[in-house]
């Protein structure tokens, strides 16, 4: 087993926006491998429980990072740098735009090669889950392994009639005005969020729900996709429906982790065990094959 190392680390976006993260390494690493971990709605890189995996991860040799995408706690602001100097920009769960967050994505797998790992694994909890699935999208950046933690369905259930209220008020300026009351009851200590965030969702909820998924198609590296079985928000039925066009990986692995809450209170040991296990099996694969390769 390794022995940890823990660093504060920061990207600047392509918007010039500063998010924090948070990097977990093993004292004796070679830089192989990383796993992104971009955290749930509401949530954010210092969850206690997603840092917990991370080291437990560390200790089996594999490095973890922690990463925030605007969208991270409820009402804050993130520096933003400017040409008149520094601002400020909402950017919390209450306030952000979806869509954005594919710039956070990015800029964090950059810092990764920039940091010399050879293999960067993107990992997505709950909410975060679904804003990998809307980058996997629209982007080109090379990944190595997909995993799909707990992913969330929350935004399925979106109210048409909010939808349209949210849509008008972006259009006439107020995007940052908050709903009504009510209108988002799952909110991260409030029971709204603005205008623009629920208007953003269903554009993504469209992309990433809609049949067929068509970024699913996209995914052609290994797929580790799981939920747990106490008080998960989905199960094997929901897994099959997350990967199910994912032909192309030709290696989807899909799993229900026992002891495992959605929030992970529990079950950090559990979830890093899977991870490893499918990892090292998945370069374990790689390896052999190129062994035959370099046989023939």
């Amino acid at each position: 087993m390794s022995t940890a190392r823990e660093f504060f680390v920061e990207v600047e976006t392509e918007d010039h926006l500063v998010l924090p993260g948070a990097l977990i390494a093993p004292e004796d690493e070679n830089r192989d491998t990383v796993v992104l971990w971009l955290h749930g709605f509401g949530s954010s890189y210092d969850y206690s429980p997603c840092l917990r995996i991370g080291r437990v991860l560390a200790y089996s040799g594999i490095s973890f990072m922690s990463i925030s995408a605007r969208g991270y706690h409820g009402a804050v602001t993130a520096w933003q740098r400017r040409e008149d100097g520094w601002g400020t920009k909402k950017v919390g769960s209450w306030f952000e735009v979806f869509q954005e967050s594919a710039l956070d994505i990015t800029a964090w797998i950059e810092l990764a090669r920039s940091l010399g790992y050879r293999r960067v694994v993107l990992a997505g909890h709950s909410f975060g889950g679904v804003k990998v699935a809307s980058w996997l999208a629209g982007s080109q950046v090379p990944i190595d392994g997909l995993i799909l933690a707990s992913p969330s369905w929350g935004i399925e259930t979106l109210e048409a009639e909010t939808t349209t209220l949210a849509t008008a008020m972006v259009a006439r300026g107020d995007g940052a005005v908050l709903l009504p009351d009510g209108s988002w009851p799952r909110g991260f200590g409030t029971r709204t969020v603005s205008a623009q965030t629920y208007a953003s969702w269903a554009a993504a909820a469209d992309l990433v729900f809609g049949r067929p998924a068509d970024w699913q198609s996209r995914v052609v590296v290994p797929v580790l996709a799981f939920y747990g079985d106490s008080h998960d928000v989905g199960g094997t039925p929901e897994l099959e429906r997350m990967t199910g066009l994912m032909a192309s990986a030709g290696d989807v692995n899909t799993t229900i982790l026992p002891g495992v809450t959605h929030n992970y209170e529990t079950g950090a040991e559990t979830i890093a065990d899977a991870i490893t296990e499918w990892w090292r099996s998945r370069r374990e694969s790689q390896l052999h094959h190129q062994a035959i390769g370099g046989s023939q």
